[in-house]
């Protein structure tokens, strides 16, 4: 048989139980969040060739929706290098190149984001974007101390020029620099390939509408 409780005293001060601990707000989960995401796309582990990069795919399918209702091709690219440099942690400095015209002796800046004031125009022979121009292919070193080719500042590690195309002509570059050694894998390479060839398809569709105006107008 249990015997009597405690009896309680006159003018005692009751213990009330531990509170439960409150919650965090969901912007500061949120906030938590992103900090974890943005230090995982920085680390790297032993043996990794360079850091993995998120959003692929979600930027693609935005970029081509964005150039259905883009005013035009240079927007566009404002807008395309501005979410790169945004969302891709080690693309320090995105910008385009467009081929001089008419003699195409050189390449002249175009749309860009980025903490550096870059080169306004570029030989052909110069530099790893005067390379990509010759050779219309993809330049892309990790390391561009060890490369006599780069032209640019100190504090760039990486970069990677990806030609574009229209009518299969080569008529700009997308150029992707970063202060980080090793930043592009070759999931990289086909990633900036593939926005490069949306800003390819853009010219085209602006030149189609260019001589469609001109035609309307005589």
């Amino acid at each position: 048989m249990l015997g009597p409780g405690p009896r309680e005293v006159p003018g005692a001060i009751r213990s009330s139980p531990p509170a439960a601990p409150t919650p965090y707000p969901v912007s500061h989960l949120a906030m938590l969040r992103n900090r974890l995401k943005m230090a995982a796309s920085l680390a790297f582990t032993k043996g990794d060739s360079g850091p993995t990069m998120p959003n692929h795919e979600f930027l693609l399918n935005e970029f081509a929706a964005h150039a259905t209702s883009s005013e035009g091709v240079k927007p566009f690219m404002q807008h395309m290098a501005q979410r790169l440099h945004e969302e891709l942690a080690r693309y320090n400095w995105v910008g385009f190149y467009f081929m001089e015209a008419p003699a195409s002796e050189g390449l002249v800046l175009g749309p860009y984001v980025g903490s550096f004031m870059p080169l306004g125009r570029i030989p052909l022979n110069k530099g790893l974007c005067g390379a990509c121009a010759t050779s219309q292919q993809t330049v892309c070193v990790n390391n561009v101390a060890s490369d006599p080719r780069y032209i640019g500042g100190d504090m760039v590690k990486s970069n990677m020029v990806v030609p574009i195309f229209a009518k299969k002509r080569m008529v700009a570059e997308l150029c992707i620099e970063s202060y980080f050694a090793n930043t592009f894998d070759m999931a990289e390479q086909k990633f900036a390939e593939s926005c490069a060839a949306l800003v390819g398809r853009c010219l085209e569709k602006e030149a189609v509408g260019v001589v469609k105006n001109a035609s309307a107008s005589r």
